[in-house]
């Protein structure tokens, strides 16, 4: 499963992605790099609606595999996902939730495509926090040993 938080503009219309959402029934999310984020900062840009911001900022699309809607070819994971519901938190602000219905991974980054084992250390990838232009990386992971009830007292 996969969940997307989006704050709509309080004084505009719903956003395009939404809208687009609820229409197909189907969505890509694309994992994109730092290297990627000038692009994907571009492609954030207010356009009316169905005029595409893909075609304004020249990014390359791949054929969807699975779910007809297709991906940025230059993000190293995506995932073809579909909509199986929609909430809304507020005025204004939706969570989008959806099946993933299948995953590409490229192939510099799988270690076990049995078991979507992906090195981690090899793919960093950013996220926007919201607001007009803040982004944050996750390079800075840690790893914590999961308790096991079996073997280790839980206090």
């Amino acid at each position: 499963m996969v969940a997307l938080g989006i704050l709509e503009h309080p004084e505009k219309s719903l956003k395009d992605t939404v809208r687009n959402i609820t229409e197909i029934g189907r969505f890509t999310v694309n994992l994109v790099t730092e290297e990627l984020a000038p692009l994907m900062n571009q492609t954030a840009t207010d356009l009316p609606y169905a005029q595409s911001e893909a075609d304004m900022a020249a990014v390359a699309l791949c054929p969807a595999a699975t779910n007809g809607v297709p991906g940025i070819a230059s993000s190293p994971v995506r995932l073809e996902c579909q909509l199986m519901q929609i909430i809304s938190t507020r005025t204004q602000q939706k969570i989008v939730l959806g099946e993933i219905l299948s995953l590409y991974v490229q192939d510099e980054l799988m270690i076990d495509p049995s078991t979507a084992t992906i090195e981690l250390s090899a793919h960093a990838p950013i996220a926007r926090m919201g607001g007009a232009g803040l982004y944050c990386r996750t390079i800075d992971r840690f790893n914590i040993t999961r308790a096991d009830s079996q073997t280790q007292p839980l206090d």
